[in-house]
């Protein structure tokens, strides 16, 4: 509800719809164009044009109908063209941020992680799932179920390490004569 008690309009498009000032082609013209627009430009254009339209509402003119069919032709324009700019978006929205550094929870395997480890060197191709059972057997009461997606997380990502490991290890043992070739025949 409006501080003077009037009723506020749903939608932006409702109140310049309500207005009855506008002439009837200008509404169906507007009616037009605003089921051909995305949804986040057209408020946008629309609360500017509203703001507009107070202002104008405020000021007192000789001629107001003359005023208001200006303001709205200048709506129906700027309707037009900006359909066509996907740059204008919904603004409230934060942008994206991309992954953080830390971590957001304790580490419940920090505890057994060196056991877990000696596991996966003794057994590289044994399952997150094998390896959660047997910290359960050997931790009790310690890991609920729904840390085994953890431990998975934890696991592939010892086998990325140990990956690029071994990869180092082997250029290293070829000697920098290998690594030199390498780097002279990616240029």
């Amino acid at each position: 509800m409006g501080t003077n008690g009037s009723v506020l309009p749903a939608t932006p498009y409702d109140g310049c719809g309500a207005y009855t000032r506008l002439a009837k082609i200008y509404r169906s013209q507007l009616r037009q164009f605003i089921s051909a627009m995305d949804p986040p430009i057209l408020l946008n254009h629309v609360q500017e044009e509203l703001r507009a339209i107070r202002l104008q509402e405020n000021v007192a003119t000789a001629d107001r109908s003359v005023e208001m069919s200006r303001l709205v032709a200048r709506l129906v324009a700027n309707l037009l063209t900006s359909g066509r700019d996907t740059s204008l978006r919904a603004r409230h929205r934060k942008p994206a941020r991309g992954p953080h550094g830390w971590r957001t929870r304790t580490d419940p395997f920090c505890v057994a992680w060196p056991q877990i480890e000696k596991w996966l060197s003794e057994e590289p191709e044994v399952t997150a799932k094998a390896l959660f059972g047997r910290l359960q057997a050997v931790y009790p009461s310690q890991f609920s179920p729904g840390q085994l997606r953890t431990l998975q997380r934890r696991i592939r990502q010892w086998h990325l390490e140990a990956e690029q490991r071994d990869s180092r290890e082997s250029e290293y043992r070829s000697g920098p004569n290998a690594i030199e070739s390498r780097a002279a025949g990616a240029h």
